[in-house]
């Protein structure tokens, strides 16, 4: 089996692909772990540890070995830019701390929103990934994702 033959990137059988394609399965698990979690910190505690995500916590998501961290360059970038987000959020949150009558409830309301906005956005884009994926597949778009498919009438 190659990467581009997988259906769902969760239900793998690990036996049948290549070193490469292990490493670009973890990498599209992590890709989804990392912006569940940032979209929805609250709803994922052990995923983030101060300004830091969790390696481990990312490990036993993916369903890896902790080398994948270090070693697959992929998700050691994921991770970089995911900790600068961290350090990012928490000098703004440290800033905009909530004191008692300085906050509305229309401010909270809104900033529930926004994260629940992201959270569908990240959701669309692994949708969006997963079907290019796919029409790829079936040879229905390029490498470039242009449409190589002529309806013929």
């Amino acid at each position: 089996m190659r990467y581009d033959e997988i259906e769902c990137i969760w239900d793998v059988d690990f036996g049948s692909l290549s070193r490469a394609d292990h490493g670009k399965v973890y990498f599209e698990r992590a890709k989804h772990v990392v912006n569940e979690a940032l979209g929805d910190p609250r709803g994922h505690p052990d995923a983030i540890k101060g300004k830091r995500f969790s390696r481990s916590y990312l490990v036993d998501r993916i369903g890896s070995g902790p080398a994948v961290t270090t070693q697959n360059p992929g998700i050691k970038s994921l991770l970089e830019t995911a900790d600068r987000k961290l350090g990012a959020m928490s000098s703004t949150t440290e800033s905009d701390r909530v004191i008692p009558g300085q906050r509305s409830d229309e401010t909270l309301e809104l900033r529930a929103l926004v994260d629940t906005l992201r959270r569908q956005l990240t959701l669309r884009d692994v949708e969006i990934a997963e079907l290019t994926r796919k029409l790829q597949a079936s040879s229905w778009l390029d490498d470039e994702g242009r449409n190589l498919g002529v309806l013929q009438w």
